[in-house]
């Protein structure tokens, strides 16, 4: 266990602002060159609400934290909104903010001997944290942004505001997180190659922290891909519009009827024919609107954590989801993954829908194989 402060502890506040931006739009994240892309396709910020979510959150658990923050939309401005004291002791150098904005913070933060990190932004963001931070300073992710397999984020920002208040009050645990990244070139080939950038600390909080991702492999996993996809062949209607979600899995029904499959982004089939592969969150909504007929999302569970909307598929987003309708979500999962799950969880950004999707779920893991897995809202505890 943290023991309890006397004094209040000094937390390192920082938002990236571009974080998520490229989920809706069917990019794979937002580094580099991807934000301009990103922005040309009508892409929006994402960071900002999830920012706000977890600084109301933290606002109304008045905690003994003394906040030192980056300037404007990095951090100051969503303190500021909810009226919560703050020092600044960093801006970025331009209007857009790059990784050595989020740099040049850190290493202000680790001069300011802060007791914890906590930003928000996607993997990409949490490795250019760890490269300066290392194992000194404990991290706490707000998840922002299109992929987050590391293992230093909240399940939600108001979660992560239970974590904190935690860890303020001495009752939570430094525990170890990996830091894995996926190459967003590579996956934008259809290639996953992820790197572990190293083990950074992070506060942990049982039902409230999120695991690493973890793939898993071997004949039985094929073996029950292949019996997902046999058993949704045999109930397909020729006349429904089909949203195909990422991963293997959900690969293994696009497989299954000759056709290629978009990995890591949603493809749209109807009558066994692709209609749009890499579709993006408007072209869906345009799709379903347009076909006017019955709808059906099939989608993956990420392996270790549990998340079925809102990691990794922001392209499905509340309104493609309400479109769809929650009778018409089939969720698959070969077999060791959900020997691995206790829960699922369910992310979406909108408090409500979350809600109407919590409860429990049939998971198709095999050929005409179902398991009941209960779903979370992960709102944090009262």
């Amino acid at each position: 266990m943290v023991p309890p402060s006397a004094t209040p502890l000094t937390v390192g506040f920082l938002v990236n602002p571009i974080a998520g931006m490229g989920g809706r739009v069917a990019l794979k994240g937002t580094d580099g060159e991807a934000l301009q892309e990103a922005l040309a396709r009508g892409a929006t910020p994402r960071a900002p609400s999830r920012a706000a979510d977890f600084v109301r959150a933290a606002a109304t658990l008045g905690l003994s934290v003394r906040w030192l923050a980056c300037a404007g939309p990095m951090g100051e401005n969503v303190l500021a909104s909810s009226k919560i004291p703050h020092e600044v002791v960093s801006k970025p150098h331009g209007a857009v903010t790059t990784p050595a904005d989020t740099a040049a913070a850190c290493r202000v933060f680790l001069e300011r001997k802060v007791d914890l990190i906590a930003f928000v932004g996607g993997d990409g963001t949490a490795k250019d944290i760890f490269a300066v931070v290392g194992e000194q300073v404990p991290l706490l992710g707000i998840p922002s942004g299109v992929k987050m397999h590391s293992g230093v984020f909240a399940i939600t920002p108001r979660a992560a505001a239970e974590i904190l208040r935690a860890f303020v009050d001495g009752t939570s645990r430094v525990e170890e997180g990996g830091i894995v990244d996926e190459d967003e070139a590579a996956m934008r080939r259809g290639v996953i190659e992820v790197n572990l950038a190293g083990v950074a600390k992070t506060i942990a909080l049982e039902g409230l922290t999120q695991a690493a991702k973890v793939e898993y492999s071997g004949e039985v996993e094929e073996v029950s891909k292949r019996g997902i996809a046999d058993t949704i062949l045999e109930r397909m209607d020729e006349n429904a519009l089909y949203i195909i979600g990422p991963g293997t899995t959900a690969g293994a029904v696009m497989e299954a009827m000759g056709l290629k499959h978009t990995l890591l982004g949603v493809d749209l089939v109807r009558g066994r024919k692709l209609v749009r592969a890499d579709a993006t969150d408007a072209q869906l909504r345009d799709a379903l609107a347009a076909h006017g007929g019955p709808g059906e999302i099939i989608v993956g569970v990420i392996g270790a954590q549990g998340f079925v909307f809102g990691r990794g598929n922001l392209q499905l987003s509340p309104e493609v989801i309400r479109a769809v309708g929650k009778p018409h979500i089939t969720i698959v999962a070969a077999e060791k993954k959900v020997e691995a799950l206790k829960e699922l969880f369910v992310d979406t950004g909108d408090p409500s829908l979350d809600a109407e999707l919590a409860g429990h779920w049939r998971v198709l893991c095999g050929y005409r194989w179902n398991v009941f897995l209960p779903m979370r809202a992960p709102a944090a505890p009262k």
